[in-house]
């Protein structure tokens, strides 16, 4: 029974150090359950609240000390896991990044590629390659990052590239509750699993949502955490249950086919710059 885990945490603001032991702390509790994949937070090592100041002190390189440790506790607990972190890239940027990490080491990393105008990522450099996935002995894990997700054409990438589960590590705010919905939303419209993980509590007067979410391939809820408490959320992943095909509802009378049932010639205006007039 393939096991994989949203990790709800309120990270140490500015502090590697105690992160990283919390989140080893929270890797072993998630492993006795039989865990395949835990997702954590975005900017979990870091804190998300910062100046670009902080940002450039805190930021981490990939790989590097901070993702060797988190190698470690994977072998020895046998776990696949995403964590989110501010990043000092070789180009002398910094990026908000997800890093994917397995028994067998790093596996690879992602850079936001949307930005808010909002906390760190006011300061930071975005990502270019999109969709960045990863095929893994536990199905091909897809990386994106919080705000990404308001964008269905970037999740559609990831089901047309052949995503299976879209690990989505976040840092949401209260003060928009719209989260599940994106989440289930974005895996019913591709037929694949979605992983994600919000931060509770809050950090510099900022309140986040919580409600961290796993969603299956028909946009249902697996898991849903609560609006603040710290927790592990579980769920039953079968990766090879997605991309269907075919869906049957009452035969010859409801049916569907999400893939090949699409129109591309019809959505070139999507691609088009917002500035220029549509007609």
């Amino acid at each position: 029974m393939p096991i994989f885990a949203a990790i709800q945490m309120q990270p140490f603001l500015l502090d590697k150090e105690k992160n990283l032991q919390k989140i080893s702390h929270l890797m072993k509790e998630a492993a006795k359950k039989g865990t395949e994949l835990a997702v954590f937070p975005e900017c979990c090592l870091t804190g998300y609240d910062l100046s670009f100041e902080e940002a450039s002190q805190i930021a981490i390189s990939i790989p590097g000390p901070e993702t060797e440790r988190i190698e470690r506790d994977c072998r020895e607990f046998n776990l696949f896991v995403v964590i989110g972190s501010i990043e000092a890239g070789a180009d002398g940027k910094f990026y908000n990044s997800a890093i994917l990490i397995g028994p067998s080491g790093l596996i690879g990393s992602y850079r936001k590629a949307h930005l808010p105008f909002l906390g760190v990522d006011r300061f930071l450099a975005a990502g270019n390659a999109f969709p960045v996935l990863f095929d893994t002995p536990i199905g091909k894990i897809g990386l994106m990052i919080c705000y990404d997700v308001f964008f269905p054409e970037a999740a559609r990438l990831h089901g047309l590239a052949g995503t299976q589960v879209i690990a989505l590590p976040t840092a949401w705010g209260a003060g928009d509750p719209q989260f599940p919905e994106f989440v289930r939303a974005r895996a019913a419209e591709n037929d694949i699993y979605v992983i994600g993980t919000n931060w509770a509590g809050t950090e510099r007067g900022e309140t986040y949502l919580g409600k961290s979410i796993i969603a299956n391939p028909d946009g249902q809820t697996l898991a849903q955490g609560s609006d603040t408490q710290e927790e592990i959320l579980y769920a039953e992943i079968h990766p090879a249950n997605t991309h269907r095909g075919r869906r049957i509802f009452i035969p010859g009378k409801f049916e569907m086919d999400i893939w090949n049932e699409r129109r591309p010639e019809l959505y070139q205006a999507i691609a088009v710059d917002p500035k220029k007039q549509i007609q």
